[in-house]
C-alpha cells in the first residue's frame, strides 16, 4: 500500500491518502482528499503544492510518487460572494468565460494568473461599490 501525506495550508494537522502503485495523479488524489475532508467540487477547489519544492501541480495528469507530502491550499468554488464571476471561473476553469468588470477570459487550467486576476478583479470591484 502507498501514501501520500497531505495537509492543509491553515492546518497543523497532517492526514494520509492510501492507494496502489508507485504514484497518483494530482485529480485522483484531489478527489480523494475531497472525499476525506467532506467537500464538493462545487464548494471549493483544491490546489496542490509539492510542499519540498513549494510548487504548484498545475497538470491535472501529473503524477505524485508514493510517500511525497503536499500542501493542500482551498480556494471557495460557487457560492462564494466574491466580486463577479470568480465563483464561475473557479467552479468550471473555461476559457470562454469572461469576467464581468475586466473582460479577462478564465484559464483553462487553474494556474497561478487566475488567482491574480481574481484578486485584482475583487479590487476593482471594492472600489465600484465604494
Amino acid at each position: 500500500m502507498s501514501a501520500v501525506h497531505y495537509k492543509f495550508a491553515s492546518s497543523l494537522v497532517h492526514s494520509t491518502v492510501t492507494f496502489t502503485g508507485l504514484g497518483i495523479s494530482v485529480a485522483e488524489l484531489r478527489e480523494e482528499i475531497m472525499k476525506k475532508q467532506g467537500l464538493t467540487s462545487a464548494h471549493s477547489v483544491l490546489v496542490i503544492i509539492n510542499a519540498e519544492t513549494n510548487e504548484e501541480y498545475i497538470d491535472d495528469a501529473a503524477q505524485i510518487p508514493r510517500n511525497s507530502s503536499v500542501i493542500v491550499r482551498r480556494i471557495p468554488g460557487s457560492g462564494f460572494k466574491g466580486a463577479h464571476n470568480t465563483h464561475f471561473l473557479l467552479r468550471n476553469w473555461v476559457g470562454t468565460k469572461t469576467c464581468t468588470y475586466c473582460g479577462s477570459p478564465g484559464p483553462t487550467l487553474p494556474t497561478p494568473a487566475l488567482r491574480q486576476i481574481i484578486v485584482m478583479c475583487q479590487l476593482i470591484s471594492t472600489m465600484l461599490q465604494n
